[in-house]
């Protein structure tokens, strides 16, 4: 996403829809998402649905500015691992990313919520 965005290519949808798509192929990952911050929808809009906010997790990430783990078992699936990590403007700074519009204000800009499938490492664990 930091590239697109020093390129100017993440204004287009579908240019995080097609990034996104390819990061969800990798092996393991049940779903992917990036969730605009609200200084990232005051500037820019809401963007699409799925860059919204979808629960409380989300909500909260946003709001602290922590990374948030959440284990998921679901009946007839493998266990899972949700992971909900912050972008905040400390991250472009630190990548030499300042001075993008976005990075302005001193808010969580957004986040990357990240459920990746445990299955096939839990029974890994198990021999």
């Amino acid at each position: 996403m930091n590239l697109l965005m020093l390129t100017g290519a993440v204004a287009d949808p579908a240019n995080r829809t097609l990034l996104l798509d390819k990061m969800r192929q990798s092996s393991g990952v049940r779903e992917l998402r990036i969730v605009r911050g609200k200084s990232v929808v005051a500037q820019f809009g809401p963007g699409l649905p799925e860059e919204q906010a979808r629960d409380e997790l989300d909500r909260s990430v946003l709001e602290s500015g922590k990374a948030a783990f959440q284990r998921i078992e679901t009946p007839g699936l493998a266990p899972a691992l949700r992971v909900v990590v912050p972008s905040s403007p400390g991250e472009f700074s630190r990548h030499q990313l300042s001075g993008l519009p976005c990075s302005q204000g001193g808010s969580v800009n957004g986040a990357a919520s990240v459920v990746i499938d445990l299955g096939q490492d839990e029974s890994s664990w198990m021999r």
